[in-house]
């Protein structure tokens, strides 16, 4: 069988498969954004890995060096704020080819440490290898929280409500400007840019939902919020019903929709690359919307079930058929 017929969430849970249950330090393994190891104490470590590769992941000819760099820490710190951690080293591994411009891998580093510099993150160490094919950049990311505070997708239960940050759905029509998919002001232009060249972690969020024990599961968008919200339904055997009247739409999302074309809820909804936070919380609580510095939505409730998104009210709903990006889908 090969890789595309199988698809990118069933490899993950064949290799699952085979894997014994989290014991010794190991508290939490494959399944959730970070593995989850005892630090000692009331201590854990949190450890991700995010792999980007030219040509999949993103171009040069429309991203600069330093901006790579930083969307690549990004992809990464997003995975520790949705276990509710405070990221503090990275390891970076470069795969290039002899004859790559060393002047662009150095500024790739460079913004890199620059933005790791304003989350307190330094680059620690890494390694390098020859390839004969596209850069391949990966970093693996070590974050700190304790023991308590760190949330996982496994804790929604009936009755939760479902909140996401910020506007997920920017960062797709982000990637269509960045192809010539055009018609909007050069103001929304530049926003919705840089929410995908530039997506911005949501590390002080995810540690607030932790340490005020607001968050009961969490997770972080970034193969599409449908997709996405499916993992905790999975995780937590529970259903969601999500209403699409209460999803946040940006205005920049909106224009680019209405000269596109395009239905804004299915790129709220399908869009990847986001990097936002979408969690559940015990209850609908506006003093929670009202409290935090970034957007939060409320976009609907969970429900008994087994596993599956459904899209409009309790009561009157239909499932979420589409499963996220997926690297080996065709």
């Amino acid at each position: 069988m090969r890789l595309s017929d199988l698809g990118e969430f069933e490899l993950i849970d064949l290799i699952t498969h085979h894997q014994p249950d989290a014991h010794g330090r190991l508290l939490k393994g494959i399944g959730d954004d970070c593995a989850v190891i005892d630090g000692g104490g009331n201590s854990a470590t949190l450890i991700t890995v995010d792999t980007m590769v030219e040509g999949v992941h993103f171009s040069l000819e429309t991203s600069t060096p330093e901006g790579l760099g930083a969307k690549l820490l990004a992809v990464n710190l997003s995975d520790i704020a949705a276990m509710g951690g405070t990221p503090t080293e990275v390891f970076l591994a470069i795969s290039a080819s002899p004859d790559s411009d060393a002047t662009i891998i150095e500024r790739m580093v460079g913004g890199l440490q620059t933005s790791g510099a304003r989350f307190g993150v330094q680059l620690a160490g890494g390694d390098t290898t020859a390839t004969d094919g596209p850069l391949v950049l990966s970093l693996t990311a070590v974050g700190a929280c304790p023991v308590d505070e760190v949330v996982y997708r496994s804790g929604a239960v009936p009755g939760d409500a479902v909140y996401v940050t910020g506007t997920p759905g920017d960062s797709a029509a982000g990637l269509a400007v960045s192809k010539g998919v055009d018609g909007v002001t050069p103001a929304y232009r530049e926003m919705l840019l840089r929410r995908h060249l530039r997506p911005e972690p949501r590390v002080e969020a995810g540690r607030d939902l932790s340490t005020r024990k607001v968050a009961s599961s969490m997770i972080d968008v970034s193969d599409g919020l449908g997709g996405d919200l499916r993992h905790i339904c999975r995780a937590s055997g529970v259903d969601m019903v999500i209403d699409p009247d209460r999803l946040p739409i940006s205005e920049a999302l909106g224009a680019f929709c209405d000269t596109s074309g395009q239905n804004p809820i299915d790129m709220v909804l399908g869009g990847g690359e986001d990097y936002e936070l979408a969690f559940t919380t015990c209850k609908h609580n506006f003093a929670v919307e009202a409290s935090f510095e970034c957007r939060l939505s409320y976009i609907g409730t969970v429900t008994e079930g087994v596993g599956e998104v459904r899209i409009g009210t309790v009561g009157s709903s239909q499932r979420y058929e589409k499963k996220g990006f997926d690297h080996y889908s065709r």
